[in-house]
Formats: C-alpha cells, sequence, structure tokens
C-alpha cells in the first residue's frame, strides 16, 4: 500500500512486530501481550456506526438468506450497506456483496469481488477476536481461516479469552463487555490493483482501516493488511504470522481518499 494512502505508517509495537514473540517469555508476559496486542483488543473500544447511521438490536440465531441486509431493524445507509451488532460491535453488511448467510457465530457468502473481500475482511478479522467469545472465533478459526498459522492463532485466541473472561467474572462462553468508542472506519484494495485483470479472483489483500480513540478522545487509527483466499465457494482468511495480529497491524495518522468507508459517507 503506498504511502500516499495512509500517511506516517508505524508498526503497533516496533519491538516485537518485527518477528515472533519470544518463546521463553513469562506467562503473565505473554498473556498481557495476547490481550493487549496481539489478537486485537480484550481492551479494544468497541464500534459505534458511522454518523448518521443507528445499530439493530441485533442478529438472530439463524441463517440468514440474501435479504438479510434489509431485514427489519436494519439501518440502511448508501450504497446498500446496513450496521448489524456481532458482540457488540456494528458491522457493515451488503446486500449485493455480503454476507448473505450470518448467524450469532459466523459470517459467510460473500461476493466474489474485491468490494466482497473487504466486507469478509470486516467480518472474519473481527470474529477471530477474543471478545466475540469463543462459540464465535472457535467457529470462524476453525471453518473459514487457513494457513500454517491458524492453530497458533487459536490458541492465543482461546487463553486470552480465558484470562480475561476470568479476570471479568464472565462464564458460560459469553462476548466480553467492551466501550463502544471505535468503528471499522474503512478499507483498501492493495491488490490485485485491477480486478479486472485477475479475473477469476483467488487472492485479495484488503487494508482494513479501524478508528479508535487515544485517553484524550482524539481519533487514531490502525490499518491491518488481511490477506484472503477463494476456496470452496467463498473468501477465507488466512491467519496472520505467528497468529499474532501485530504482524498485519500499523498505525497510521488518518487513512487518505484511497480508503473507501464501507457505508459511502464519512469516515
Amino acid at each position: 500500500m503506498g504511502a500516499s494512502m495512509l500517511r506516517e505508517r508505524r508498526p503497533v509495537d516496533d519491538s516485537s512486530a518485527a518477528g515472533a514473540p519470544a518463546p521463553r517469555r513469562a506467562a503473565g508476559v505473554l498473556v498481557a501481550v495476547v490481550l493487549v496486542c496481539v489478537i486485537g483488543w480484550v481492551s479494544v473500544h468497541l464500534a459505534s456506526p458511522p454518523s448518521g447511521t443507528k445499530a439493530p438490536t441485533t442478529l438472530n440465531g439463524s441463517t440468514q438468506g440474501p435479504s438479510a441486509a434489509q431485514a427489519p431493524g436494519a439501518a440502511v445507509t448508501a450504497h446498500d450497506v446496513t450496521w448489524v451488532p456481532v458482540a457488540g460491535m456494528p458491522l457493515p453488511v451488503s446486500a449485493v456483496d455480503g454476507p448473505q448467510c450470518a448467524t450469532t457465530t459466523s459470517a459467510a457468502c460473500f461476493s466474489r469481488t474485491t468490494r466482497g473481500a473487504a466486507f469478509a475482511a470486516a467480518h472474519l478479522v473481527v470474529r477471530t477476536f477474543p471478545f466475540v467469545g469463543p462459540h464465535s472465533f472457535e467457529t470462524t478459526i476453525g471453518q473459514q481461516v487457513v494457513g500454517e498459522h491458524r492453530a497458533t492463532l487459536l490458541r492465543l485466541t482461546q487463553q486470552a479469552y480465558t484470562d480475561a473472561a476470568a479476570a471479568a467474572g464472565i462464564d458460560d462462553g459469553a462476548s466480553l463487555p467492551v466501550p463502544s468508542t471505535d468503528a471499522v472506519a474503512g478499507y483498501q484494495i492493495v491488490a490485485p490493483a485491477d480486478e479486472a485483470a485477475a479475473v477469476p479472483l483467488t487472492t485479495v489483500q484488503v487494508g482494513l482501516v479501524v478508528r479508535q480513540a487515544d485517553d484524550g478522545g482524539a481519533p487514531t487509527f490502525t490499518e491491518f493488511v488481511i490477506t484472503l483466499r477463494w476456496i470452496d465457494g467463498d473468501w477465507r482468511l488466512e491467519a496472520p504470522a505467528w497468529g499474532d495480529w501485530r504482524s498485519a497491524a500499523s498505525t497510521v495518522s488518518a487513512p487518505d481518499t484511497a480508503v473507501h468507508p464501507y457505508d459511502g459517507g464519512p469516515r
């Protein structure tokens, strides 16, 4: 992704983003790293919909068909996008590009386009974070994540969830409580540069940009560069190196006009 798109890119954690976590790190330190940095914010400040939208109350537990994005209660925004809460975090749903099949624990059936891959990136990445709870992240990692680091991602996510849930007094596999200050800000297609030349699409890289807030309330942004592969009729997420989302993440000062908001509205 060129420097013109996202300015002042910096690793999320300079001390460890360039290599795998130290194998003999003390257990307490490892848990702290997993919780805060590796898996993606057990303290992640989860999203409100972009301004002008109102999140529906919940996803139901049944598989939803192509009309799910326009179900009663969903907030319709530009470009046929609605925002549906997943463990408290609103995620974008397109009636055209997916997910066309969604339950409380999974999202699937995305279009074989770069935009479909962008919607898949938002849903699949978030559903690998520990805050969504094991019913969701175990399903997603087990069925929709590929690559040699999938088992490590699952192990670290399970450990992060177990420790955070115990600290919060949560049991029964419930999702973790999170603030609601951040949002999925948008996406950039990193590759292929020319979708028409790459048809049929088999691999897409997406820069998923998440808006956060610092201690003073000022917005900050994190970009996750995600690789998706078309396998068995849908997009699959490639696990990050070492099962560690820091390996795919950079902090950025602000997204510019090359980053597309999911609903076509302001970032």
